[in-house]
């Protein structure tokens, strides 16, 4: 049965992009796309949809395309506000995508990597293959106030690689929650 067991073989597609990664990034582009098109089409959490989309932007990133990365990163975006809640699942996922959003809006704007975290003052760790599927209860550190912070890094880092319209989307989502 194709359908039994779909974040299983999601799961499968993201450790094979995992493991792949440093050896060939591009390949582990392919898995981690293998991984997004299963939680598309089989995964009743949305919240698998927004990791697995996550870890997909990364190794593009990895393999040298931040400019390929926004598309998928955009994308989780949505999904990640379209699936809020108040549970501490939710706000680590937030938390975590807002960590990657503030190195990938800051690189893409200014060409550099943040260097220091806002909150801790300490340096701002680069992301990493499997981000968004690790548990470490950083549910704590979410502030919703940060949504609108999330919301103009995506803009910056639309309008960085030239993507204008969704530059503009979340600009004027931004103002309008705000």
């Amino acid at each position: 049965d194709t359908n039994a067991y779909p974040t299983a073989r999601m799961m499968v597609m993201i450790s094979m992009s995992y493991a792949t990664g440093s050896r060939d990034p591009r390949l582990s582009v392919q898995f981690a796309q293998q991984a997004v098109s299963l939680a598309e089409t089989t995964c009743v959490d949305k919240s698998d949809l927004v990791k697995a989309l996550g870890e997909l932007a990364i190794a593009q990133w990895l393999a040298g395309d931040l400019v390929s990365a926004f598309e998928p990163w955009d994308k989780a975006g949505e999904h990640l506000f379209a699936c809020k809640s108040d549970t501490d699942d939710w706000k680590e996922l937030c938390v975590r995508y807002g960590h990657v959003s503030g190195y990938f809006a800051s690189l893409a704007s200014t060409g550099y990597p943040p260097t220091i975290g806002r909150r801790s003052g300490q340096p701002y760790a680069a992301p990493q293959r499997g981000i968004f599927f690790a548990h470490t209860g950083i549910a704590e550190y979410y502030d919703r106030n940060n949504d609108l912070v999330i919301v103009g890094q995506l803009a910056m880092f639309a309008d960085a690689v030239g993507h204008n319209q969704r530059a503009a989307t979340w600009a004027l989502r931004g103002i309008d929650e705000a």
